[in-house]
């Protein structure tokens, strides 16, 4: 898995985590309604949009490389999207990136 922080995390760049195959199918689990066709990219479907939150790129890959991809505005907000905003929030603790991903702030680095 790879973890890529940027700007408001507390690592930044990219940082491979190995975990073991249970916790892959579990991760698979908890996102497999959420996942666009294979080979595709998509994004998530608002309602009504909240501004200022996180985005969220999910990147499923196969054995060939192929990629498929969800982009998520956090702040898209729908019924579907707010289970998915729930195991969004699970991910990091489940893959060993919460002290990653935590919020951080940097002098002279704009919040916006």
């Amino acid at each position: 898995m790879l973890f890529h922080g940027e700007r408001h995390t507390a690592v930044l760049g990219d940082r491979r985590v190995r975990k073991t195959p249970a916790t892959y199918r579990r991760v698979l689990r908890s996102l497999a309604s959420f996942r666009p066709a294979n080979g595709t990219k998509a994004n998530t479907q608002c309602l009504n949009q909240a501004t200022d939150h996180a985005q969220v790129k999910i990147i499923w890959k196969n054995a060939n490389g192929r990629e498929t991809v969800l982009e998520h505005d956090r702040g898209c907000l729908s019924p579907t999207n707010t289970r998915l905003n729930a195991a969004v929030d699970q991910l990091p603790e489940l893959l060993g990136v919460a002290e990653y991903a935590k919020q951080t702030q940097r002098p002279g680095v704009s919040r916006g």
